[in-house]
């Protein structure tokens, strides 16, 4: 049995300043998860995981805990925020 959900990841593009703050918003109406993943791809280390939300129980990974910030339900919606932007911070960030 394969199922796919449908998800939104907002905004598409997002150009911040250096030491400013960005994040990205996803939900998905899939119902039954509990768990909602994120995911940075970068050009030099492919995809790198960041961290996850469990109902509304933010759990990043060691090396980004002061780094990202994760809120959500963990269910429906969830958002990423990044902070004090780097150019380390560049590449295309994936939930799933």
């Amino acid at each position: 049995l394969i199922r796919s959900q449908k998800v939104d990841q907002t905004p598409q593009d997002l150009i911040r300043n250096l030491k400013e703050s960005a994040v990205v918003t996803c939900s998905h109406s899939g119902q039954g998860f509990e768990l909602i993943l994120w995911y940075k791809r970068s050009d030099d280390k492919g995809f790198i995981f960041l961290g996850y939300l469990n109902n509304n129980f933010p759990n990043p990974e060691d090396e980004f805990k002061h780094k990202i910030k994760l809120d959500g339900d963990g269910r429906n919606n969830a958002t990423l925020t990044i902070k004090d932007l780097t150019e380390v911070d560049s590449g295309v960030y994936y939930c799933a």
